[in-house]
């Protein structure tokens, strides 16, 4: 589930970035276009924050789990 969460906080800034920089979408005006963009580098941003506590948890584990191994 970890690597899913990554994935999708890659996802959503790659496509922010698509919708703001590149014209893959012409058929949209540019204004919606960086609008959304926007929103989507936030959301994946907001994303990775709430996943960066879930991430760290799970390598104080993985070590302490060696350590006892």
């Amino acid at each position: 589930m970890l690597y899913f969460g990554l994935f999708m906080v890659l996802f959503y800034i790659v496509i922010g970035f698509i919708l703001i920089f590149t014209s893959v979408f012409s058929y949209i005006s540019s204004e919606p276009r960086v609008i959304f963009g926007i929103f989507f580098v936030v959301y994946g941003i907001y994303r990775f924050v709430r996943l960066y506590p879930k991430l760290t948890y799970s390598q104080k584990t993985n070590k302490i789990n060696e350590e006892n191994d």
